[in-house]
């Protein structure tokens, strides 16, 4: 004897719907309690317990008059994001892990974390792009917080000097000496 089970339409829309919150539960635990320290860092930075906010920044002080407001679409990597104009944008004074490299995740995630759906004030230095036309610019949190900085003393990020943008070459050195004292992430062999 042939048994059939009948799903009814409702029937099918409440499994969806559980397959669906489990999903969402799986990729929350996956955020906060397997990337605690993601968690953390930007924990830290909303209480104001960073260092460099724009009452402490010198960068912030020094530059504010030649910033351009900016709304951030899109995170690419932990050094490139999309902004409204549709322009791509790479930090500058920075190198975050490549795709392949280990951090790759965590430096995209807090990156994401910092400047999604959020306005932010790029600055400019001496040259305006790179070889494959992204703007290059020091990117700023609405409260002040320079982010290539941020990313290089939270271990997500590494300097990178390339001549003639070095106008924060100091400010980024100093970020990354705090991120060997401390061993993160990429640090961590240093």
């Amino acid at each position: 004897m042939k048994r059939t089970i009948t799903i009814n339409r409702w029937e099918f829309d409440i499994i969806n719907l559980g397959i669906a919150l489990i999903v969402l539960a799986i990729v929350l635990f996956l955020l906060f309690f397997l990337f605690p320290n993601l968690k953390n860092n930007v924990e830290s930075i909303n209480t104001g317990t960073n260092l460099e906010n724009n009452t402490n920044n010198p960068a912030y002080q020094d530059s504010n008059l030649s910033q351009q407001e900016a709304f951030v679409t899109q995170v690419i990597d932990g050094d490139t994001f999309q902004i409204n104009t549709g322009e791509y944008v790479r930090l500058i004074g920075i190198n975050a892990p490549e795709r392949t490299e280990k951090y790759y995740d965590d430096s995209r995630l807090f990156l994401y974390s910092l400047i999604n759906n959020k306005s932010i004030f790029l600055e400019s230095d001496l040259d305006n792009r790179d070889n494959y036309g992204r703007l290059l610019r020091y990117a700023y949190s609405s409260q002040g917080l320079m982010i290539n900085s941020e990313l290089v003393k939270r271990g997500y990020a590494i300097p990178m000097e390339v001549i003639p943008n070095l106008k924060y070459r100091e400010l980024i050195s100093n970020s990354y000496q705090q991120c060997i004292n401390e061993k993160l992430r990429v640090c961590e062999n240093y």
